[in-house]
């Protein structure tokens, strides 16, 4: 099998039966990717190579996750689960946060948005992107949470998570207190709309919208929570592409949801692990989260056949070396597919649908374009299982996974 041919001190070419470019898959191949320095430099096609039983397409995308959020046993206290989080070393964060940015580069995941966590667990993760960030995904990450109420940390929890509390604040304060923040590099805001499964309330309206109109001043990307049924016909009309909805099974089928500029990121926990963690037994059970109510709200969504970007908002400690959270990641995506998404648009939903998240943004598979993309053995267009199957992970053109 010829996968890699080396080059001069100038590059590497590698040779495919097809791949995907993030719109459309090219067949009929091999096809023969060549890089230099950090930039694919040419993509031929030699039907006259022989055939690899491989597949190129970029790198995938899981933009919400929580990367220094480490959810311990049992599932169903999740106070008691948080104190436990909370009550770790920041070495001991390290340690755990580290393997699970490696575990994602070798499942193929290049980049990550990181939906946020405790103040803690955000320091050890900007220093681990500092001192070796290249060996990692590109992570954009929450930089502040905004809520209306406590959250998740009402007493007796002292997690010190990233959020701010709006009930502390007046409306006209907004704007100094948005301008704060962007001073101090925020690129990224999360904002709780809903109390799901928070103790927070519902956000008023008169805060949602002064919020969007200062986040578009600001150039600042916002990624709006919503869980439950909040009104958002009164708002999502004065977002734009630099906004996200995420967690969106709820919305009424008649909403018209088509006209949203904002990317659509419906999260849930993976509903084969739901299957997985209630077959233990015991404890092990999803706190919230039902796996038939969780698909039947998926296929409402699917059937409005509208474009979707993935997020696993899988954040489980699953205490496993082979079904990692990495793993059940991609398992989503098979969810995805089996509830009825194409192939094609499972690929599109792990990769270019989610490009306008990102200030650094996903590349297409193209010449001149970064190499920022995976190998993989089989061919995911006929077997979306096959995304399991990764041999290579090119980065910025950089070889972080080889087989």
């Amino acid at each position: 099998m010829i996968v890699l041919i080396s080059l001069p001190s100038w590059g590497r070419s590698f040779v495919v039966d097809s791949y995907f470019d993030g719109l459309k898959i090219y067949k009929d191949g091999p096809y023969i990717i060549e890089t230099k320095n950090s930039k694919v430099t040419k993509i031929i096609r030699d039907k006259l190579k022989p055939r690899t039983g491989l597949f190129l397409l970029p790198g995938l995308v899981d933009a919400h996750v929580h990367l220094y959020y480490q959810e311990y046993l049992p599932y169903g206290n999740h106070k008691e689960s948080l104190a436990k989080t909370f009550s770790i070393s920041d070495s001991q964060r390290k340690i755990l946060i580290e393997s699970f940015l490696n575990d994602r580069i070798k499942k193929g995941f290049i980049w990550l948005r990181d939906l946020g966590g405790d103040r803690r667990g955000r320091k050890v993760l900007k220093s681990l992107i500092k001192e070796k960030g290249s060996n990692y995904p590109f992570v954009e990450m929450m930089e502040e949470s905004l809520t209306w109420g406590p959250g998740q940390c009402s007493p007796p929890l002292n997690c010190d998570r990233i959020s701010i509390d709006l009930k502390n604040y007046k409306i006209d304060q907004l704007d100094k207190l948005l301008k704060g923040l962007v001073q101090k590099g925020l690129s990224h805001l999360k904002v709780y709309l809903d109390s799901d499964p928070f103790d927070s309330q519902p956000m008023p309206i008169p805060w949602v919208k002064a919020i969007i109109q200062k986040a578009k001043d600001l150039k600042l990307k916002v990624a709006f929570h919503v869980g439950l049924f909040y009104p958002l016909e009164k708002i999502i009309s004065s977002m734009d592409e630099n906004f996200s909805l995420e967690h969106i099974y709820h919305v009424s089928n008649d909403f018209p949801l088509e006209k949203a500029r904002a990317v659509l990121v419906p999260t849930d926990i993976p509903f084969s692990f739901i299957e997985f963690i209630k077959n233990r037994g015991g404890n092990y059970q999803a706190y919230y989260f039902d796996k038939i109510k969780s698909q039947k709200r998926f296929k409402k969504l699917l059937e409005r056949n509208l474009p979707l970007c993935f997020g696993s908002d899988f954040y489980f400690e699953t205490s496993d070396s082979v079904k990692t959270r990495s793993y059940w990641a991609i398992e989503s995506l098979v969810d995805w597919h089996e509830l009825g998404m194409s192939n094609l648009d499972v690929l599109k939903s792990a990769t270019s649908n989610c490009s306008k998240l990102f200030n650094k943004k996903p590349f297409l598979i193209q010449e001149k374009a970064p190499a920022n993309f995976i190998i993989v053995k089989g061919n995911p267009e006929k077997d979306i299982r096959d995304l399991h199957n990764i041999l290579w992970v090119i980065k910025d053109g950089k070889v972080l996974k080889s087989p």
